[in-house]
């Protein structure tokens, strides 16, 4: 047996089609487990990982996610975590809580940094200074928040806010509800990131007893991936390990989820103050369908979302579209050690629970008796080659492999089976055509005790009471404290701020290792570009090696759409391959579009013209092939949607803006800062307000009332778009793949192109005027997403790269201490773009006028700056890392697409490098002055709680309920 300072190699395998080795380790004196993905990609991946069974619903593991990347034995500053990601090339930097594992994962092409990273990670995980500190405990987790005898006693933590906004969002609620209710007697039941009401509960030394039960080498899972140093990397590895002695560690109970009869019940989620609550109403139905496994029967699992949910060709959506009435049908694999499968109809009336349980019976049993369609598992079985071979378009995709070893590994399955899948890919090809996927279907689901309907009831104002409750609880806590009590928790809190305004130490710093200015390149990716004219277009061809999958995107104008045209451009092209064609149902043409093509899109984009105002309009119609045999057929089931949609399906059009809509509701949850903040820069540059009307808040708006007045003269203004939306004299085209498979493509896309009009309409004008406007938007959410933005005048200030290195400090120091540190927003940053725009934005927040404070005092702390040189080349370097990460080929070939439209060559990227690379202090200050000019003409926009809107609403020009 192989053996490497301490460790044993315990088995070795081939994945040759991702021209990797895969070697297995166990080290000797603790048993922690290694799994090394040997191959020559210098973007190197670093991963530990612990089983971390939750102490109920407190969030301890996601607290200590956190906690630990605050200081260590080693590296003595307050973030060593935040102190690295200013100053690295990282290419991947992030820790990560999941409902029974926590990961630690790194990643960089700089063999030095790697170390670095990985260094700061295995001294931090085995070493936290919190541990000795509670304060930031108190920070990260929750305290009790008071500042003066008088004030009212409060809650406040990062994580105890992060799970605020987290747990605030409807579909957030009822997927908790549906794990506590179908996993009930597990560590599944409870919430690992914490329920915010539960958090509390946590205590410092219930917290610390965790980390030493079960942050052990012994407990460990390591993943190692690329052209690592092997002997420096298992040496390295081996200094932290080796201190260590094995020990038992009781690591994930073994406790079955069993549903011992079908379970009914009703449970309520809340909703805003004041809303409506018809038409919220869900009906979720879970089963517990299979244990964790590496083998075919894990694609099934995976392929019966697919074909009964996801898929448009299904039966059972379409009847509880239909039927039920829902406004959409949601799932979840529930990829745990027992895997769990749902089912979510969103927007039903409660009245109908009766309805659907037929339905979704009827409909299964029917999917299942009558055979799945070969076309159809035919084009889902592609589909799932393509994100395979892709590595779902990640470009540090060393990552996506350490969660698929991380993702049965821990149960103690061969991770080795999930990441070498061609075989076992062919053999469920074959096991799907002998009806493997209807058996399994009928055996898990039809033929399964073990499930869990529940009705979701919205309730109004649920949360407030409960925070009601809530402040009704703490004030009687704070009632029981003595006067000597009520000081002590106020002088906690000043020592926390005084940690938390506590400026590191030069000794502090010097401990946090750093790269050197001859760590950096010369120049960012060259990407090989021909360009090619015809008659019909104009090409750009990227030969570049994309593992046998060729990229196409067509670009068209949208120059020609008036204004007010411009909402009807999104919905046309978002109901293009939804809607049926004169040739196919929408059903057969997915069917079609899976079997022939990875998918067929039409996204509208803007792009910004550098170095001035002016912008391009454009219509990306993008699809790709896996090799070239299916590569006639699949252009001409594009001409089919370009040539051939109908728009005469009133009632499919209703469903599609529903879904649409139900679509961008979730992301204004998930991403509320940067809608706020796209909508922030729609007020004040010409191609943020062209931007929004394609798909910011204004399209949201427009087409939330459209849908409630859809009618004829709608559908005639979308067949009128319809006929005008290819009007482009000569196309961009932009090719990415192998070179021998180029000129075929665009011989391809030449007859393509023959069957288009060929021809131009006049440009219309789009007219702009700066608002400097502040808005509010409510929603249901118990945390705010603050943004504010405005337009730096070139004159005084032009892009370059010390613009990316001010962003770099800004974010990371100063709104990252005020905002989330002391504020307990999840996230915060200042953004300084190439088209002169300048944002400030912060996500999570349960603050919201002290966070507008913090942003206009930018401009003073711009001004008075100062850094020491080693301090601002730390800046610098992590400054190159953003603008250099790394890239897939189809993103390398999408980039030089963008830069050719916005008339951007190498030789400005390199310029903005070797400015990042001189930014001098002076350069910096002297962005202060025009900062705060902007400031001065600044759009603020924030989407939040009614509540905390209400409260502040002497801010706003204007409030609006989404």
């Amino acid at each position: 047996m192989t053996e490497i300072h301490g460790f044993t190699q315990i088995k070795e395998r081939a994945v040759p089609e991702e021209a990797s080795t895969l070697h297995l380790y166990r080290h000797e004196k603790t048993g922690a487990r290694v799994l090394h993905m040997k191959n020559t990609d210098d973007n190197k991946v670093f991963a530990i990982a612990f089983p971390t069974p939750p102490l109920g619903s407190t969030g301890n593991c996601h607290i200590l996610e956190h906690c630990v990347l605050n200081g260590s034995r080693k590296y003595k500053t307050k973030e060593p975590f935040m102190d690295l990601l200013q100053s690295s090339l990282q290419t991947f930097l992030n820790a990560m809580t999941y409902p029974d594992k926590t990961v630690y994962p790194i990643a960089s092409r700089n063999s030095a940094d790697f170390h670095n990273l990985m260094d700061l990670y295995l001294d931090a995980v085995f070493y936290p200074h919190v541990l000795e500190d509670d304060r930031i405990f108190r920070q990260e987790g929750w305290h009790y928040a008071i500042d003066r005898p008088e004030d009212p006693l409060t809650l406040s933590g990062v994580v105890y806010n992060e799970m605020r906004g987290a747990m605030s969002s409807p579909e957030d609620q009822v997927f908790d509800a549906i794990m506590r209710s179908l996993y009930q007697g597990t560590i599944y039941a409870d919430n690992a990131g914490g329920d915010p009401y539960r958090i509390p509960d946590l205590t410092y030394e219930a917290f610390c007893d965790f980390h030493r039960t079960y942050y052990h080498p012994s407990n460990a899972y390591i993943f190692l991936y690329g052209a690592i140093d092997e002997e420096a990397t298992f040496d390295h590895l081996a200094s932290y390990l080796d201190a260590f002695d094995k020990k038992e560690v009781q690591g994930l109970p073994d406790v079955v989820a069993r549903v011992e009869a079908p379970i009914t019940k009703e449970v309520p989620f809340s909703i805003d103050t004041g809303e409506d609550e018809e038409g919220q109403t869900f009906f979720s139905l879970s089963w517990l369908v299979d244990r964790a496994r590496t083998d075919e029967v894990r694609y099934l699992y995976n392929l019966m979302d697919q074909v009964l949910v996801k898929s448009e060709s299904s039966s059972l959506r379409r009847a509880i579209l239909e039927e039920v009435g829902a406004k959409d049908l949601l799932s979840e694999v529930w990829d745990l050690k027992e895997v769990g499968f749902s089912l979510v109809a969103k927007g039903v009336d409660p009245d109908k629970k009766d309805l659907f349980l037929e339905v979704v019976d009827r409909e299964i049993r029917r999917m299942v008796e009558e055979g799945l369609d070969h076309d159809l598992m035919a084009g889902l079985l592609q589909s799932l080659e393509f994100d395979l071979r892709e590595k779902q378009g990640m470009a540090t995709k060393g990552i996506l492999f350490m969660a698929m070893a991380l993702s049965e590994g821990i149960y103690g399955a061969d991770p080795m089976d999930r990441i070498a899948y061609e075989d076992t890919l062919r053999s469920v090809r074959a096991m799907v055509r002998e009806g493997a996927l209807e058996a399994y279907i009928r055996d898990k689901l039809l033929d399964n005790p073990n499930r869990v309907f529940l009705v979701h009831t919205p309730q109004a104002g649920l949360n407030a009471q409960r925070d009601r409750d809530l402040a009704a609880s703490l004030a009687d806590y704070k009632a029981g404290l003595s006067e000597e009590e009520i000081r002590a928790l106020i002088q906690s809190n000043k020592d926390l701020a005084d940690r938390q305004n506590r400026p590191d130490s030069p000794e502090a710093k010097a401990t946090i290792p750093r790269l050197g200015r001859e760590d950096l390149p010369d120049h960012l990716v060259r990407v090989p570009r021909e360009v090619r004219e015809s008659d019909r277009a104009t090409y750009l061809l990227h030969d570049l090696p994309t593992s046998g999958i060729t990229y196409l995107t067509l670009v068209f104008d949208l120059a020609h759409f008036a204004e007010a045209d411009l909402p009807y451009v999104t919905l046309v092209s978002d109901l293009m391959g939804r809607l049926s064609t004169r040739t196919l149902s929408y059903r057969d043409y997915e069917v079609q579009e899976d079997l022939l093509t990875g998918g067929i899109t039409l996204t509208p984009k803007v792009y910004d013209r550098q170095g001035s105002l002016d912008f391009r309009g454009k219509l990306l119609l993008s699809t790709k092939f896996l090799g070239l045999d299916k590569l006639s057929a699949g252009l001409d089931l594009m001409a089919d949607q370009v040539l051939r949609t109908r728009f005469d399906e009133t009632d499919r059009i209703r469903e599609v803006m529903t879904i649409i809509l139900s679509s961008m509701e979730m992301g204004m949850v998930n991403d509320g800062s940067g809608v706020a903040l796209q909508r922030a820069v729609a007020q004040v540059t010409p191609s943020g307000a062209y931007n929004d009307r394609l798909k910011g808040l204004s399209y949201y708006l427009w087409l939330k009332d459209l849908a409630k007045t859809y009618g004829p003269k709608d559908q005639a203004k979308l067949e009128e778009i319809y006929r005008r939306l290819f009007l482009t004299a000569k196309p961009l085209v932009n090719i990415t793949g192998s070179g021998q498979d180029l000129d075929r493509v665009m011989e391809g896309v030449e007859d393509f192109l023959a069957a288009l009009p060929g021809k131009s309409e006049p440009a219309c004008d789009f007219s702009f005027q700066p608002d400097k406007k502040a808005l509010a938007f409510s929603l249901t959410s118990d945390v705010q997403f603050v943004a504010m933005a405005s337009l730096m005048d070139p004159d005084q200030a032009a892009y370059g790269g010390h613009f990316q290195v001010l962003s770099n400090i800004m974010s990371n120091t100063y709104l990252y201490t005020e905002i989330r540190a002391k504020g307990g927003a999840y996230g915060q940053g200042l953004a300084l773009g190439t088209n002169q725009v300048a944002g400030a934005f912060s996500y999570r927040d349960p603050q919201l006028r002290r966070t507008l404070d913090i942003f206009r005092t930018l401009p003073d702390q711009v001004a008075k700056l100062d850094l020491a040189d080693d301090d601002l080349v730390r800046f610098i370097i992590g400054s190159v890392g953003r603008v250099d990460g790394p890239m897939t080929e189809n993103q390398k070939g999408l980039f030089d697409l963008s830069n050719y439209l916005r008339d951007v060559d190498s030789a400005f990227h390199d310029r903005i490098l070797r400015e990042i690379k001189d930014t001098r202090l002076d350069d910096l200050r002297a962005l202060a002055d025009p900062l705060r000019q902007a400031w001065d003409q600044a759009s603020v926009v924030v989407l939040g709680s009614k509540e905390a809107i209400d409260k502040d609403r002497d801010l706003f020009d204007e409030v609006r309920r989404i």
